[in-house]
């Protein structure tokens, strides 16, 4: 029996075809793979990259709404400190016309009294001991720094002040009262001329501070005589206020 080797080309027709049909089902089960692989592969980032997006997206809108929290805050900060700052500024306005109207009603010292009214005749003295006298008939009293229930000026404020008192007489003792600072004598007015009917005066600026107090006193041994013509008086008035800084 001769030995022989087939070729491929050498088939039977019916085996061509098998092996041609077996050929073109391992292409087309090839295709069908890639094409699903692709598939797999174009769907796979997509369904991947989705959470990813969306958890970027709600990272965003966080940030966002942070931001938006953050500035609200600010915005009622600034509005608390501007409101605060605003009301500091109107009460230290407040304050300051306070003081000012304070400062300018203390300012308005001026009183003038005698010892009587139009209607009245007295005669005072002579006494054993120097006596305060009370000059009970208000003129003028701006301030109400006089009191004319005990005769003594109470200095509202510090400043420069002006006083002046009378004595007048109707006899044969001596005219004089004396004024006194912080119930320390300071000057006197003095009439001995013969006769009767004696009369004399004095007056005086000072500086006073606030608390600072004066009144007259009639002079032992001395005598004093008023009526209607209020010859007997005690007056003065705040010249100008100084500031507890020394400047006016």
């Amino acid at each position: 029996m001769n030995s022989y080797s087939m070729d491929t080309n050498d088939k039977p027709p019916r085996v061509t075809a098998f092996m041609h049909n077996i050929s073109e089902t391992e292409n087309t089960y090839s295709s069908i793979n890639d094409h699903v692989y692709t598939c797999l592969d174009k769907t796979a980032p997509s369904n991947r990259s989705t959470e990813p997006k969306s958890s970027a997206g709600r990272r965003s809108l966080d940030r966002k709404a942070s931001l938006i929290f953050v500035s609200l805050w600010l915005i009622t900060l600034i509005t608390l400190i501007v409101g605060l700052v605003l009301y500091c500024g109107q009460r230290s306005a407040i304050q300051s016309e306070l003081e000012a109207l304070e400062h300018w009603e203390t300012s308005m010292v001026a009183f003038s009294a005698s010892l009587v009214n139009h209607s009245e005749t007295i005669r005072l003295g002579p006494h054993s001991e120097d006596v305060i006298l009370v000059y009970r008939h208000v003129i003028t009293n701006v301030g109400s720094a006089y009191n004319p229930s005990s005769g003594i000026f109470t200095a509202p404020t510090k400043g420069v002040y002006y006083f002046s008192f009378t004595a007048f007489g109707w006899s044969e003792n001596p005219a004089q009262v004396s004024l006194y600072l912080n119930h320390k004598y300071f000057m006197s007015a003095y009439d001995n001329k013969p006769g009767p009917g004696r009369g004399t005066a004095n007056m005086i600026t000072l500086q006073l501070d606030i608390g600072d107090i004066l009144y007259i006193k009639l002079r032992s041994n001395m005598q004093l005589h008023d009526n209607g013509n209020l010859y007997n008086t005690f007056s003065g008035h705040l010249l100008f206020p100084i500031s507890l800084t020394g400047n006016i």
